[in-house]
């Protein structure tokens, strides 16, 4: 259905039964009665639950809630008296995720810093007889895009104290929905497995005039980097997109009539997010050159670069108004939801407050779509921009997990009187549907494929010209494997104490 739900099933097959309604992750209790498993973070949710349930019934209890946060990966120590799990903000890619550890008596809660400030971290795998804990985690925002490489640590929770065991690669392919991340188990003495994902994007163009199917795709980039988000110039002449192809992200641009690739910013932190000002003659993007994600803004040519906004925590995806208006989200728990600056820097405005994401302004500034996620569900919602307040018209988007993908990303047709969105086929496949745009009205009716919808490609993140002939999408392919990695110190598998 449209949420997730924890079932069981015998080894050797059988009816899979249902025993905790809307719930994410779960895992056994040392004695196999019992399972832990976290609820919420669903549409607009500022909170997770974390629960136990009876393995046979279903029988379940709250044991803790943990306000503006997203809990992820809860796992049980070996003694049966201990949750751990990762504590992340509810929203965006702040870096501000912590160690949770649950007291199952009592509720009790308690957050534990990372070796380091950490971007995304694994599920906390127990060792031994439940003295320490390993995980992976990031320091970047943008996670794998960046470049870089994740660290994974023992941690000894009497003495407090962290050892890296090894560096690595493809643990945390962020594509703008809170990405994946890797899991760990213990398979023996000094040995662990995981898996990686091997992420690359492409840009690739399709015409969309016409009643009748679109042509062949056509590839504008293609090599080893990740080529996303790419929005279109006013006059449609240029393409803006974020790529890791110089390393760590930045903004390219390219150029339609000779397709000449370029890069526009250079810094050593990373760049995405990219939009254009309305007159086309400047750039917006979100940028941690200060320490966090804040919006930022340049010439054409990525000049004269300066920080627009003053989260302080996590700004991000930045569209403008025809008068000037940035209009962007932070997942800053104090100031939650969408928000609207001047180009200046001045005039700050909440728009609306919640767990609202990527904000896309209308081609005439009236109003911006807003996206508001649940766990197998998106809702696109409408709002205006000069009031805050919401439009009486929603898109709901239904669609699995997995891929990283941000579903519901939108885009504006060029009249302003359809919104193109991320979606799901009935085959499973993704791509970008229209639906028409009118309040107080359900369009669900009007809605139709545009692009995408390929067996070998994820689409991730579009744009459309301003003619409303062609549209550019970024394909995700993924590469998975297995890991075994041996000869680790201080890895022992989990026992059972008393047993």
């Amino acid at each position: 259905g449209a949420t997730t739900a924890i079932y069981r099933t015998n080894w050797v097959g059988g009816q899979p039964r249902k025993i905790v309604e809307r719930a994410l992750d779960a895992a056994w209790s040392p004695d196999g009665e019992q399972i832990v498993f976290n609820a919420g973070a669903l549409e607009n949710s500022r909170s997770t639950l974390i629960g136990i349930a009876d393995a046979q019934d279903g029988t379940s209890r709250e044991l803790v809630r943990i306000d503006n946060s997203v809990v992820t990966g809860p796992r049980w120590s070996p003694d049966g008296e201990t949750i751990a799990a990762i504590a992340q903000p509810i929203a965006g890619n702040a870096v501000d995720s912590k160690l949770l550890l649950v007291d199952v008596a009592t509720g009790a809660a308690r957050r534990l810093e990372p070796i380091e400030p950490a971007a995304h971290m694994s599920p906390p795998t127990w060792l031994g007889r439940g003295e320490a804990l390993v995980y992976a985690l990031s320091t970047e925002p943008v996670g794998d895009a960046a470049g870089g490489l994740s660290r994974v640590v023992r941690y000894d929770l009497e003495a407090d104290r962290h050892r890296t065991l090894f560096w690595t690669e493809n643990l945390f392919p962020t594509l703008g929905g809170g990405g994946g991340q890797t899991q760990f188990e213990v398979v023996g003495p000094g040995r662990l497995v995981y898996h990686e994902f091997a992420v690359r994007q492409t840009l690739e163009l399709y015409e969309i005039a016409g009643s009748g199917s679109p042509p062949d795709r056509r590839s504008l980039t293609a090599g080893n980097s990740d080529d996303r988000q790419p929005a279109y110039s006013p006059d449609g002449s240029a393409i803006l997109f974020t790529s890791n192809r110089g390393g760590n992200l930045d903004i390219w641009l390219y150029e339609v009539e000779s397709g000449a690739i370029r890069q526009l910013t250079d810094d050593d932190a990373n760049d995405w997010d990219p939009g254009w000002t309305p007159d086309g003659q400047g750039i917006v993007w979100s940028s941690n050159r200060s320490g966090n994600l804040e919006i930022w803004t340049a010439a054409r040519d990525g000049s004269g670069a300066r920080q627009v906004s003053s989260d302080g925590f996590d700004a991000e995806n930045p569209t403008v108004t025809p008068d000037g208006w940035v209009v962007y989200w932070s997942s800053n728990p104090d100031k939650l939801g969408v928000w609207k600056v001047r180009l200046d820097g001045s005039e700050s405005v909440h728009l609306v407050d919640g767990r609202y994401l990527t904000p896309d302004v209308s081609p005439d500034g009236r109003y911006a779509t807003i996206l508001s996620l649940g766990a197998y569900e998106t809702v696109i919602r409408v709002i205006e921009v000069a009031t805050g307040e919401i439009v009486p018209f929603e898109i709901t988007v239904s669609h699995g997990s997995g891929a990283g993908v941000l579903w519901g990303r939108t885009r504006w047709l060029p009249e302003g009187d359809a919104i193109a969105f991320v979606g799901v086929d009935d085959e499973g496949r993704s791509g970008v549907f229209r639906q028409q745009f009118a309040p107080g009205r359900d369009t669900a009716s009007t809605r139709r494929p545009l692009a995408g919808f390929s067996p070998d490609f994820v689409t991730e993140s579009f744009t459309i010209d301003p003619s409303g002939r062609y549209l550019t999408l970024s394909g995700v392919r993924q590469v998975g494997s297995l890991l075994l990695v041996e000869g680790l110190p201080g890895i022992e598998p989990p026992v059972r104490v008393g047993r």
